[in-house]
């Protein structure tokens, strides 16, 4: 596909007929993610004040490809820090009853014996997390979201080509994985307007080079225990990925000008 060596016209017969096939899956996909829109548009945070008895918990927060991985490892240097990656029970979410979850429900660790040895923060990068987001910034008294953001068309384009490579389905449909992003970004958007005090964005370029800018957000919405392993300031220029342009044409073809 990448590499011009399938004609155009039979890829695109290829791609429409599994593209059908994925169609349902779609469709109850973008059922639940517009059920989530909707909650969390309507949501009124609880205002709460940080418990020196509770672990710090940040939800690194982002669509695959857009830098997650990269600055929870950034952080991994702080004293008292585990990453946890993506292991985070989403459906306990879904099965939430009148009685508040605790971080036991939502882990597969003891909060108290993370405590005892010594424990101050967890990280977890679970990008499905953010559709309910609202529901864990009620429930953890210490949670926050840090939201990284690249560009959309940088983004889909790599995640594009990821999941193709893979025989990911996802692939099959660019316009899907564009009207993902979108709402991605405007779910991002309502929650750091909605609790600034504990979601905030970092860009994906001050990730790259302004790090020492990374660690002073983080450090004075969380803890400015907070470290990094890189304090030094750098000056990579931008570049966009290699499937951009032809990414953008695929989404003209489906209809998305991008």
């Amino acid at each position: 596909m990448w590499g011009g060596s399938v004609k155009h016209s039979e890829y695109w017969k290829a791609n429409n007929i599994k593209k059908l096939q994925t169609q349902q899956r779609y469709e109850a996909s973008e059922y639940d993610y517009r059920e989530a829109k909707i909650r969390i548009e309507n949501w009124h945070p609880i205002h709460q004040d940080p418990s020196p008895n509770s672990i710090n918990t940040i939800c690194i927060l982002g669509p695959s490809r857009s830098g997650k991985s990269t600055l929870e490892k950034l952080f991994m240097p702080t004293p008292g820090l585990i990453p946890l990656f993506e292991s985070i029970k989403i459906d306990k979410f879904q099965k939430m009853t009148a009685r508040k979850l605790t971080f036991n429900d939502l882990f597969y660790y003891s909060e108290a014996e993370l405590l005892q040895r010594g424990t101050k923060f967890v990280t977890s990068t679970s990008p499905t997390t953010i559709f309910h987001a609202d529901l864990l910034l009620d429930t953890l008294q210490n949670s926050y979201c840090v939201f990284v953001d690249r560009d959309p068309l940088d983004l889909g384009s790599e995640i594009f080509q990821m999941n193709y490579m893979s025989g990911n389905s996802d692939a099959y449909d660019p316009l899907h994985i564009q009207k993902f992003l979108t709402l991605y970004s405007q779910l991002r958007d309502t929650l750091t307007t909605k609790l600034p005090s504990r979601c905030l964005c970092i860009s994906f370029e001050d990730l790259r080079n302004n790090k020492p800018k990374v660690l002073l957000k983080l450090q004075q919405m969380i803890s400015p225990e907070l470290i990094i392993n890189d304090t030094k300031r750098t000056k990579e220029p931008y570049t966009t990925s290699q499937f951009r342009d032809l990414y953008k044409g695929l989404l003209q073809q489906n209809g998305f000008f991008a």
